[in-house]
């Protein structure tokens, strides 16, 4: 397993950075994990599109989801039947709206390895010294590395900047693409948030995510950087995704 990820996913980000910092004499550690970072980002745009759609689509669809669910409360000890059928009329409404509730896991899944990468490679010592025996044939190693992000910052270490930097851009994040969450009680028998999970887990990934960002940042300043980079980049296409043409606009 370690082999596999090392071939698939840690070589080729290692030989990535070596690669720009060795063929660019401008670019640093930093601009090479942001310019890694971008691709990455700009590779995965179809399943970021989706997931994308998906999330305005909930948005559209939520008065009529919030009245099943509504309807679905007032039962007292609903039966399997009952539960069926709350899932049956759940699934035709996302069919109409053309949602794919699991969408936004690809984007998930496959930044979580490219995450674990870039945390061993500064874990294993990969930088600032080269291991020149994992490098592509092709790949040359720069004379130095330099552990900076555009020649002016250290990220060798820690920085707690960057750690909250990554998780504010983080909150702005998920501020605009959720949009505002309901916090306030329902009065239902069930008492408050409890009673309604997807309410629930909204308002932990929306105010708890940051925090827990934070934290996993403040491991690594490059690990910082890789959340503020895409972070900001995910900002930017997001809004690319829903702007509207401009016929569109007109009618």
């Amino acid at each position: 397993m370690i082999s596999l990820f090392n071939t698939i996913i840690y070589n080729p980000i290692y030989n990535a950075l070596i690669f720009l910092m060795g063929t660019f004499s401008w670019v640093d550690l930093g601009v090479a994990v942001v310019l890694i970072t971008i691709l990455v980002k700009a590779a995965m745009f179809p399943l970021a599109k989706g997931a994308v759609k998906t999330q305005e689509a909930m948005k559209v669809a939520k008065p009529e989801l919030d009245a099943i669910q509504a309807e679905f409360k007032k039962i007292k000890d609903p039966t399997t039947e009952q539960r069926q059928e709350m899932g049956k009329k759940t699934l035709e409404i996302y069919r109409e709206y053309g949602i794919k509730p699991f969408s936004s896991f690809g984007t998930l899944i496959i930044q979580i390895p490219i995450f674990l990468a870039l945390y061993w490679i500064f874990l294993n010592g990969g930088l600032p010294e080269v291991k020149t025996d994992i490098l592509y044939p092709f790949v040359t190693a720069p004379e130095t590395v330099r552990m900076t992000f555009l020649n002016f910052f250290d990220i060798s270490g820690k920085s707690i900047i960057l750690a909250l930097l990554a998780g504010i851009t983080q909150y702005i994040y998920l501020h605009f693409s959720m949009g505002k969450v309901d916090v306030s009680k329902n009065g239902n028998r069930f008492g408050a948030l409890g009673a309604d999970f997807g309410k629930t887990l909204q308002v932990q990934m929306k105010y708890g995510l940051p925090i827990l960002i934070v934290f996993v940042a403040y491991i690594s300043s490059v690990i910082g950087l890789y959340f503020i980079a895409t972070n900001l980049y995910i900002l930017l296409q997001d809004s690319i995704i829903k702007r509207k043409p401009k016929a569109t606009q007109e009618v």
